[in-house]
């Protein structure tokens, strides 16, 4: 899990205002667009140990709590230093640079606010601790307190970051005025000084980082071990090598929209139901489900016909639960949790299990890797080879053995090519898994690399058509002149063609190549949801070109193979199928005005007054109640 705090410092003075040469937005702007892209990347993570805050230096009013009469003046905490939220993120865009008449902050004192603020909240814990700072360097500074803010920034292990908007590692722009102009080049030397020593970075041009931000970026992943335990030789397990696991490859997925969908699910106002025109009310997202709890006494004397009664009305609802005796409710209530045992849905009925039969019940694993045996590398297909990929690298404990042992063992396996198959605990009580264990060799070392791998009543087996024979009823086989089997014209046109669509021609770079392509779907998914956080009537943000272009082929390609293409489309005798039917999608919006009742998902034209669907006294969104009701008979 990442463990980080960043403080953004941004300079809201009037200078701010001035568009910079070659750009299309003003450097406040530039600034706002950094600060927000960083702040939404920690927002979708959504970790609690990813924290950011955001100060502003230059603003009319003054609000820190290291503000005192004639120091910190003009400086605001638009935020504390805590997880990132959408709302933060929404009031930045509202701010606007200070007027030419307002004084001017000093951005030293900013910068030991946020120092104040990571010290304060982070304090010694072992988080990646940063601060960026946007800045011009129009504006004077009292450097008198360099050397003891340099040195506090050593100390507590946090990293600088300077964006300027005039200046940069190569020192301030040129200016007509010679008073600002030596104020920048004294600004410009500074900044540049002070991330040198911090960071051993010099002052990056806030353009530059506006076009990066703007961009794609490779996420940078903090390794971290998700099994720390040992590898085993044999059953028995007497020889072992301490070992850390950790994540090399794994599937990228979209957010769940479930999660960040702003959609709101309507339904029409009971009262003018009948109307054409109904209003609609606006439902919340949460579902929150009712759970009522009841027990059929079935073993107890004297109450067999009110079972049965039960019974044969299919459980007990809300029509006949007043038949529940006060006996019955007086148990309900009384009821501990540790006088109940857990049951288990047998068909219709409830079956007990006890602690003790679990536990007896339950595998015992101890976690570790236990080396089962070796096999060729070829006895294994390439899709019995499931999930995720991990690399295996010598652990901590002995590592005079394990590390050498490790690269023994890898070496063998790469020059007899072998791997191992393994078993697999991640945990105390986890359920066994099956793998493969491989050399890895693309480091420059001799690693090992797990997958795991299913287990026989895992693979399904699918038989399909052969594509170079047809088989008769008669039981002859035909491998020529049949209309289901390509001609040698065909073949030969096909294998053209697919040379010609090689992606990796001979002394021509590669195109596609897999480290410079991005998802897409990702990338739109995130987009999507930032663009409609921060505006909910933002109409949603277009594909990326660069995205455009990885879903198409090659235009030089296209262009080279044209003939060829249609060629094999006369060969091949393929034609366009028409259709005039038009496609509906799923969730598409229509008109609500003619739907009929209760066709919003509950009947709202019959909801009781003070049910679900009517609201809660005025209140502007109205809940949703699940109710889980069960009528098991648990046997005993």
């Amino acid at each position: 899990m990442a463990y980080s705090a960043t403080v953004y410092v941004v300079n809201c003075g009037h200078s701010m205002t001035i568009t910079p040469h070659g750009a299309s937005k003003t450097a406040f702007e530039q600034a706002v667009d950094v600060i927000v892209d960083g702040l939404s990347a920690k927002v979708l993570a959504d970790r609690k140990t990813e924290l950011a805050s955001v100060i502003l230096a230059g603003t009319q009013e003054t609000k820190n709590k290291l503000a005192e009469p004639g120091q910190y003046q003009n400086i605001t905490e638009h935020c504390g230093l805590a997880k990132a939220q959408f709302e933060s993120m929404r009031r930045l865009l509202e701010v606007r640079p200070a007027d030419a008449t307002d004084p001017a902050a000093d951005l030293l004192s900013a910068l030991i606010l946020a120092i104040d603020q990571i010290q304060s909240v982070v304090g010694k814990k072992k988080y990646t601790k940063q601060i960026m700072l946007i800045t011009d360097g129009t504006a004077p500074i009292d450097w008198q307190d360099l050397p003891d803010v340099q040195q506090a920034m050593l100390d507590s292990n946090i990293n600088l970051i300077v964006l300027g908007t005039d200046f940069g590692p190569d020192g301030a722009d040129p200016c007509d005025d010679v008073n600002t102009k030596e104020i920048m080049d004294t600004n410009a030397a500074m900044w540049n000084e002070l991330s040198n020593a911090i960071s051993e970075r010099p002052v990056m041009r806030l353009q530059d980082a506006h076009d990066q931000s703007m961009g794609f970026k490779v996420k940078q992943v903090k390794p971290t071990p998700v099994f720390r335990q040992h590898l085993y030789f044999g059953s028995e397990g007497k020889l072992q090598l301490n070992v850390h696991m950790y994540t090399y490859t794994s599937a990228v997925r979209p957010l769940a929209l479930k999660k960040w969908s702003t959609l709101s699910d309507i339904m029409v106002d009971n009262n003018a139901a009948s109307s054409s025109t109904a209003d609609a009310l606006k439902l919340s997202h949460s579902v929150n489900t009712v759970r009522r709890k009841r027990v059929k006494k079935l073993d107890q004397p004297g109450n067999e016909g009110a079972a049965a009664a039960a019974d044969a009305m299919g459980g007990l609802d809300d029509d006949n639960l007043a038949m529940e005796t006060a006996e019955d409710s007086a148990f309900l209530n009384n009821d501990e949790e540790n006088v109940l045992e857990r049951a288990y849905p047998f068909g219709n009925a409830l079956v007990m299990i006890t602690a003790e039969q679990e536990a007896f019940l339950q595998l015992e694993t101890t976690p570790g890797l236990w080396i089962l045996g070796f096999y060729p590398v070829d006895k294994i297909p390439r899709h019995y080879y499931l999930d995720r990929v991990y690399l295996i690298l010598p652990g901590p404990m002995v590592p005079d053995e394990s590390g050498p042992g490790l690269d023994a063992l890898s070496l063998s396996m790469s020059v007899n090519e072998v791997v191992a198959l393994v078993r697999y605990v991640s945990k105390a009580g986890a359920n066994p898994k099956l793998g493969v264990v491989s050399p890895c060799t693309e480091f420059g070392v001799n690693l090992l690399q797990f997958c795991q791998l299913p287990f026989d009543e895992d693979m399904r087996e699918f038989m399909f058509n052969s594509l170079d024979k047809v088989s008769m009823q008669s039981g002859n086989v035909i491998t020529q002149d049949h209309p289901l089997l390509p001609t040698k014209e065909m073949n030969d046109t096909m294998a053209r063609f697919v040379k010609g669509m090689d992606l990796c021609p001979p002394n021509a770079p590669e195109l596609y190549v897999p480290e410079e392509n991005f998802n897409p779907a990702v990338w739109r998914v995130n987009q999507a949801i930032n663009a409609r956080a921060l505006n909910p009537s933002a109409p949603l943000p277009e594909l990326h070109p660069r995205l455009v272009q990885q879903t198409r082929p090659p235009d030089h390609l296209v262009r080279e193979n044209a003939d060829l293409i249609q060629s094999m489309a006369a060969l091949f005798n393929c034609k366009q199928v028409e259709s005039d039917k038009k496609r509906v999608r799923y969730g598409a919006p229509g008109d609500l005005s003619n739907m009929p009742p209760g066709a919003l998902g509950d009947d709202t034209t019959n909801a009781p007054a003070g049910g679900p669907s009517a609201g809660n006294d005025g209140d502007s969104e109205a809940k949703r109640f699940k109710t889980e009701e069960s009528s098991w008979d648990l046997l005993l």
